[in-house]
């Protein structure tokens, strides 16, 4: 079998290895300028996985307003639901006995691929984000946005790159 054959099917292998891999990357995302109408803020992450757009994990953090602050991780609750009030959402309930303390986070897209997605805004229905205390008291979402870096490219990308150029170099030197 001709060498240049051989280097074909490695690099064909790898690449196919490689889309695999490097599509069930987990992405984290970052909140930015997330406010409340109340004045309030949301800071932290939450990490998705980018094939399923599936939760992974999260720690989000609310400020005091007309609601107590609070720490939404794995520790203190639990993911609830999941496109509940709209597509591309995820809501998140404490875990007390009552699950009374919620936030619902609603996104203008799916959180599968690198970049920036606003969170949808509504002040009149449940469509946009909010956080509540047994929904007595509800402050909405009133701006801000999440966004994650684009991933490194995977290792096997860079292997399959490197063993292309060893080739293309040694046919050159035939």
């Amino acid at each position: 079998m001709k060498f240049s054959a051989i280097v074909s099917r490695v690099f064909l292998s790898l690449a196919f290895l490689t889309a695999s891999v490097a599509s069930a990357t987990p992405l984290t995302w970052t909140f930015q300028g997330v406010t409340f109408d109340d004045d309030a803020s949301l800071s932290g992450y939450l990490e998705v996985e980018s094939t399923t757009g599936d939760l992974l994990s999260w720690n989000l953090t609310t400020s005091a307003g007309v609601l107590a602050g609070f720490t939404y991780d794995s520790s203190t609750s639990t993911l609830y639901a999941r496109d509940l009030y709209a597509p591309n959402g995820y809501l998140i309930t404490s875990n007390d006995v009552n699950n009374s303390t919620l936030i619902s986070l609603n996104f203008a897209s799916a959180l599968t691929a690198p970049g920036s997605v606003n969170l949808v805004i509504s002040d009149v229905d449940l469509s946009g984000g909010f956080e509540c205390d047994n929904c007595f008291t509800t402050r909405f979402i009133n701006a801000g946005a999440i966004s994650t870096q684009v991933p490194e490219p995977a290792p096997l990308a860079l292997f399959g790159v490197a063993l292309i150029a060893l080739a293309a170099r040694r046919k050159l030197q035939k």
